[in-house]
């Protein structure tokens, strides 16, 4: 008995079946030999005839304090990087000794508040290239955030690529 693939407009698996059912004519069927349910949301390529597994992408949400801890210790050693950003939004006198005064004071003050809003909006933070922490960590790798909270690229680097790990992760 003859099995088929039925692919959709972007040649994905979306069922498999047998020659009995209703379906659409080729080329929207794709022989194969047995009922197989695992190629499911495959990709056919015509070209070589054969079935590409899709890359899932790993879905990583942190939980706000597991993204906290994964800033590095500021140079007092007990602190983080991330207590020291947020020490500045409330304290004139750290900020002062940091040489940061009047209006670069105000306008850091703005950015580093949006940043911690957007987070704070949020259940958990997006771990993904393009979500929330790596917005909030880029901005702070730039120079002109000052240097007890400045992440360096290595910094940045290993907060946004290091996995997450079973007790980091957001499970709501």
């Amino acid at each position: 008995m003859p099995f088929y693939a039925q692919l959709n407009e972007a040649d994905t698996v979306v069922a498999v079946t047998d020659a009995h059912s209703e379906l659409d004519p080729a080329p929207n069927l794709v022989p194969i030999e047995t009922l197989d349910p695992s190629i499911l949301d495959c990709t056919y390529d015509r070209a070589s005839g054969t079935f590409v597994r899709l890359t899932v992408p790993v879905v990583q949400h942190a939980t706000k304090r597991a993204f906290q801890n994964r800033f590095p210790k500021a140079a007092n050693g007990i602190s983080t990087k991330w207590d020291a950003m947020c020490l500045i939004l409330s304290d004139d006198g750290y900020a002062a000794s940091l040489g940061v005064t009047g209006a670069p004071l105000y306008e850091l003050r703005m950015l580093v508040t949006t940043g911690v809003q957007r987070l704070n909006v949020s259940p958990f933070v997006d771990m993904a290239p393009s979500g929330e922490a790596a917005a909030m960590t880029g901005l702070l790798t730039n120079v002109a955030i000052p240097a007890a909270f400045r992440l360096t690229a290595a910094e940045r680097q290993a907060m946004m690529e290091t996995p997450l790990a079973d007790d980091e992760r957001y499970k709501g």
